[in-house]
């Protein structure tokens, strides 16, 4: 088993990705946050997905 953080990921492959709490990414947690962070971490949260070859786990 390999833990470890998004932004680490790029490159690399895993037979299988789990990604915990994956709503709370969405969630607005307080309105100065602006879109350009917005969206760097649903981009991050991408690349995750895309590391998996064979299982994803969206939990």
């Amino acid at each position: 088993m390999y833990v470890e953080a998004f932004n680490k990921m790029k490159g690399l492959e895993f037979r299988a990705v789990l990604i915990p709490q994956i709503q709370t990414a969405f969630e607005q947690r307080d309105s100065s946050a602006d879109e350009s962070e917005i969206s760097k971490n649903r981009q991050r949260i991408f690349t995750a997905m895309t590391r998996a070859r064979e299982t994803l786990i969206l939990n």
